[in-house]
């Protein structure tokens, strides 16, 4: 039965990478660290948030024009193996330097055990954060303009324990990550701004 479970899990990630991926080619969704080729990995990890569904709206409290607090967020348990996880949240149509995708709020060194954060995480953990597109090692909250833009929240099943430091940067953070991915998932949110 257990077999059945993981088979269709992967049947699901799958079709949601089929679906978020169509078109990606050499657009900033392209360029997401989840589908960065140092990335690697399975599509096999859940991940939710209580506040918003997959391809629903952010609500404004989790963003720039209201609180500014990470949204709750819970994922499956990880494969075998697990040493970390890695969160990493990138806006796929706010396109920074050499067209990446704009970072909002990265955390790694995240222990095996844990399986959520609690709303307001970014303002409480111990872990180490890496550098958002403020150039600020914290969360940044959703802030677009115009159409609303797209939210990707994107966890990483790692094999090794990692020593990436507070403030590191998109390279330094993909680097550590090759070869170390076992499996990854991702939940998408929408933000543009009311006025």
């Amino acid at each position: 039965m257990q077999g059945n479970t993981w088979r269709w899990m992967g049947l699901a990630a799958f079709g949601m990478l089929l679906t978020i991926g169509v078109g990606a080619g050499c657009s900033a969704e392209g360029k997401l660290a989840s589908n960065s080729e140092l990335s690697g990995g399975l599509w096999t990890v859940a991940v939710s948030s209580s506040a918003f569904k997959h391809g629903e709206a952010i609500p404004e409290k989790y963003t720039a024009d209201g609180l500014n607090i990470s949204p709750p967020l819970k994922w499956s348990k990880g494969p075998s193996g697990l040493k970390q996880w890695a969160l990493i949240v990138q806006d796929a149509d706010a396109k920074m330097t050499g067209g990446y995708p704009a970072t909002h709020w990265a955390v790694y060194q995240i222990p095996a055990s844990v399986t959520e954060f609690p709303e307001a995480a970014s303002k409480s953990i111990k872990y180490p954060q890496g550098k958002n597109y403020l150039g600020e090692a914290a969360y940044a909250g959703p802030n677009a303009p115009g159409k609303p833009h797209r939210y990707y929240f994107q966890l990483f099943a790692l094999d090794a324990e990692q020593t990436i430091p507070n403030g590191a940067t998109r390279e330094v953070v993909l680097n550590t990550f090759k070869g170390h991915v076992l499996s990854k998932g991702i939940l998408m949110g929408t933000y543009s701004k009311s006025k």
